[in-house]
């Protein structure tokens, strides 16, 4: 919601979840559904706000940990390789 809010213009909300979603990586359960949410989100909210770096850095740690991300049990994995594909975009312009 916060995310949504945030595009409509209002950057305290879309800062707001931004640090809700750093907050759920940093303390949800490695490997859990709301880690995986919260990762997905996370990137991609980066990558929205043009901070490729970042989203690639973190992108790239996340997948060292995990290659196949979340193996397909939460229907993430799709959506986390169309970003790192993207992002592989931005780093050849």
């Amino acid at each position: 919601m916060y995310l949504g809010l945030g595009r409509a213009g209002e950057s305290s909300y879309h800062d707001r979840a931004l640090k809700l979603l750093m907050d759920l990586v940093a303390h949800a359960d490695d490997g859990s559904e709301p880690y995986w949410r919260a990762w997905c989100e996370l990137l991609e909210a980066l990558f929205e706000d043009a901070e490729y770096a970042s989203a690639d850095t973190q992108l790239a740690s996340l997948e060292l940990r995990h290659p196949r991300f979340d193996e397909g049990r939460f229907g993430l994995e799709g959506r986390l390789r169309e970003l790192k594909r993207k992002l592989g975009q931005k780093r050849k312009k």
